[in-house]
């Protein structure tokens, strides 16, 4: 089968690889689509040298073979693939917090990932999508599931106004979210026009426009001159955490799920001064006894969140490189460019 792996900066090559096989409660996936995930453009460029392991970790695929002990799966199962691999014995993995646990790996990090023809994955790491929007939209539970668990991490009050900043895929979808999930107002900063229509379209109230002016002065006017009760960072920069920090409310809270590649500065003595949760959140886990995962399907499959408008382009595997280049090029306008390793060459838009 054909498997990607990076080659050097700006450079994805695929690679004529051993089929795989599944162990002892595994199933194999043929991967139906894989998204371009933030994380993988910084590993393109090489600001995070990838290792020599098949990235993508945002897949939906169908079960093609299980191994023994890969109980409640069935060749022919729609799944959304849940990339992290936690040892599920620790005392991070019996409260829930599999995002923590020392032991975990990530499929396309520690083990081959979603940009093949198929992947190797743990059982319990692949969920049943069911028939309709969550189906046909499975490639973005992850990234849903992302904005899902930084917004409970806060934690999301209902009423709560909520201030997202970057506009990026998990950001959309943390604001789709938070409309989801019953915050009072949805206010979202964006840089480029055509994330602005999609965050409206996805249920933000108001979008900031980055370049004009400070984000953080007009998310205080939106909230009235106090701030918002809850601000994601999602761009992972040191003006980002400044700008969320002064963006909050005295007594709010600060989620940062953005990927800060440099060390950022910020002034945390406003932290103290306004009394601020400041909270960190990665990847997903589960809280009150309901999976990340599990909740981020149950939005997509009601219609509460409807994210098909972010897929902006398809790629067959066989054009993965420019796949990378649609994706890191934001003049194409693209959000979410998806491989499909199904998709015929010539496919397009």
């Amino acid at each position: 089968m054909r498997a990607a792996f990076f080659d050097g900066k700006a450079k994805v090559r695929l690679e004529e690889v051993p089929s795989p096989s599944p162990g002892p409660g595994e199933a194999v996936v043929r991967v139906l689509g894989c998204g371009v995930c933030g994380s993988d453009l910084h590993s393109f460029h090489n600001r995070w040298p990838q290792p020599p392991v098949t990235p993508g970790h945002e897949v939906m695929g169908v079960v093609e073979t299980t191994g023994e002990g890969a109980a409640g799966l069935r060749p022919g199962d729609v799944v959304a693939v849940e990339p992290l691999v936690s040892c599920g014995e620790c005392r991070w993995c019996r409260s829930g917090q599999e995002s923590v646990c020392p032991q975990h790996e990530f499929l396309s990090w520690h083990r081959p990932g979603g940009f093949a023809e198929m992947m190797v994955a743990p059982a319990r790491c692949l969920l049943p999508l069911p028939a309709g929007p969550a189906r046909e939209q499975g490639f973005l539970v992850e990234p849903l599931a992302v904005g899902v668990h930084a917004l409970r991490r806060a934690p999301l009050m209902g009423g709560n106004s909520v201030a997202v900043l970057g506009a990026g895929t998990i950001g959309l979808l943390a604001a789709a979210a938070a409309r989801a999930l019953g915050a009072g107002k949805v206010i979202i900063t964006a840089r480029h026009a055509h994330q602005a229509d999609l965050a409206a379209r996805l249920g933000a109230d108001h979008v900031v426009s980055l370049g004009e002016g400070r984000p953080e002065e007009a998310i205080r006017e939106l909230t009235g001159g106090d701030g918002a009760d809850v601000v994601l960072d999602g761009a992972g920069t040191s003006q980002s955490i400044d700008t969320a920090i002064k963006s909050a409310r005295r007594g709010g809270s600060v989620s940062l799920v953005g990927i800060y590649v440099m060390p950022p500065r910020a002034a945390l003595s406003d932290v103290i001064g306004k009394e601020l949760r400041l909270v960190g959140s990665n990847c997903y886990g589960c809280s009150g006894g309901r999976r990340d995962f599990s909740l981020a399907i149950d939005l997509l499959a009601s219609g509460k969140v409807s994210a098909g408008p972010l897929v902006t382009h398809r790629r067959p595997l066989a054009a993965i490189q420019e796949a990378f280049e649609t994706a890191a090029d934001k003049s194409t306008g693209a959000v979410k460019v998806v491989v499909e390793p199904s998709l015929w060459q010539g496919a397009s838009g």
